[in-house]
């Protein structure tokens, strides 16, 4: 017998759980767009699951419909389960669609995490808009978000990829004036980025604008460049960054 019959003599969440776990997610997408609309309130485990499956198959706009459904009947789904979608959102290089999820998620009392932004910030700088990248980490600082829910070591690295050592710098200004400080962990991803790249002279800028912050370079900071000086075979440089 078709489970969707059953719904006649059972309880229609245990038949909406039944076809979760049998993997009939057209079924269960149809039983809960039934539910919706006599006002019944899914069973939401299943349609997390149900949200994760359809995005596991590439079929956003099913899951959407679901976590739409969720959401008027009182639902919250999980981090997990909004950072799915907005990773897919990007993924299809709808960034808009993206910070509106990410808004939502706040109004639902699911806010969002490191995951979220760095998604985001990261699906940006892969389209060329670095400039949006750095105004949508400042737009969120002012509407009160957590510093260090947005990983600006992150972002201070896709600018110095992408647009190199000079526009990180300034960007590492900005966020002084954000009131958020970077700290050394930030700026030795700087120095182990430029140290790939065998651009020397900039890591250098950035040691010293380390010292110029007030700041000490740690031991990470003359390993890093040292050992990579070494790798490049350039032992002279690396035994006057030694001795300095």
């Amino acid at each position: 017998m078709d489970l969707l019959l059953e719904t006649v003599r059972k309880p229609t969440n245990n038949v909406l759980q039944k076809l979760c776990r049998n993997g009939k997610l057209k079924s269960a997408l149809r039983l809960i767009e039934v539910m919706a609309c006599k006002n019944q309130i899914p069973h939401f485990p299943s349609c997390i699951n149900l949200i994760r499956g359809f995005l596991k198959l590439d079929e956003l706009d099913k899951a959407a419909k679901i976590l739409q459904v969720m959401i008027m009947s009182g639902g919250v789904p999980d981090n997990i389960t909004y950072n799915m979608m907005v990773r897919d959102l990007c993924k299809r290089g709808w960034i808009r669609s993206a910070i509106d999820l990410l808004e939502d998620m706040s109004l639902s009392g699911c806010p969002p995490d490191v995951t979220t932004y760095n998604t985001i910030i990261r699906c940006m700088f892969d389209k060329g808009n670095f400039d949006q990248a750095v105004g949508f980490w400042k737009n969120q600082l002012r509407k009160g978000c957590p510093p260090y829910l947005i990983t600006y070591t992150i972002l201070v690295e896709l600018v110095c990829k992408h647009c190199g050592t000079l526009q990180a710098m300034e960007v590492l200004h900005d966020m002084a004036i954000e009131g958020c400080y970077p700290d050394i962990v930030t700026y030795n991803s700087l120095v182990s980025f430029n140290c790939k790249q065998g651009k020397y002279e900039d890591a250098a800028l950035v040691i010293y604008n380390i010292l110029s912050q007030g700041m000490e370079p740690n031991v990470i900071t003359y390993n890093t460049l040292i050992h990579s000086l070494c790798n490049h075979g350039s032992w002279t440089k690396s035994m006057r960054y030694l001795l300095s």
